[in-house]
């Protein structure tokens, strides 16, 4: 194995890293993109590696004349590239399954993040969220009870409690303070009580 083809493999690796997954139609075609983004850029280098294969291809370099110098030997992929300012653009076009794999592009020896092409394949479904049957939902506040207000809705019931209670209390106070003259004119001597009554018939 050559040095070149060692760096290349490696340099395929560390792209791998920070990927971005595609899915083309099969027949169709996908763009790729690379950016010069060294002033000294001069060209961009295509590579793949294939995934039913594992195999590494080199498939051409990019020149800023926008002048495309193929790989040796014919590879079974329909290759348009074209620059955009200082970006590199690769499109490929008829894709089969036979394409799918990972792709990236070297600039000045760099190997740039790269795509992972998977043609015919349906991506991934995002996860819906999950309703938890333990969370309950909140219950709402209850308004004053009672009022003249016409949003009031609170619970009949509750309304009669907050009515009873004030009410059986007047009537055990009243009950104590008459239970307590009644007792304090049961104690008085029968004279007193005769001077008492025969005073306020006078008035």
């Amino acid at each position: 194995m050559s040095v070149t083809l060692m760096w290349m493999i490696l340099g395929l690796w560390t792209a791998a890293a920070s990927v971005t997954v595609r899915y083309p139609d099969l027949n169709g075609s996908e763009m790729l993109q690379c950016e010069c983004v060294t002033k000294s850029c001069q060209f961009v280098m295509w590579f793949r590696q294939l995934r039913s294969t594992s195999e590494f291809q080199f498939l051409m370099t990019h020149t800023l004349l926008d002048k495309a110098l193929p790989a040796q030997g014919e590879l079974a992929i329909d290759l348009k590239p074209s620059w955009t300012g200082s970006t590199s653009t690769l499109r490929i076009k008829n894709i089969t399954e036979r394409d799918a794999g990972f792709y990236s592009c070297m600039v000045d020896g760099t190997m740039l993040p790269g795509y992972m092409l998977r043609p015919g394949e349906k991506p991934p479904r995002a996860p819906q969220p999950t309703k938890n049957s333990k969370e309950e939902a909140p219950k709402p506040k209850k308004r004053p009870c009672c009022s003249k207000s016409s949003y009031c809705r609170a619970d009949v019931t509750d309304c009669e409690k907050m009515i009873l209670w004030p009410f059986l209390g007047i009537i055990a106070a009243l009950a104590l303070t008459i239970a307590g003259v009644l007792f304090y004119f049961s104690r008085l001597p029968k004279k007193c009580r005769h001077n008492f009554v025969k005073k306020h018939q006078l008035r």
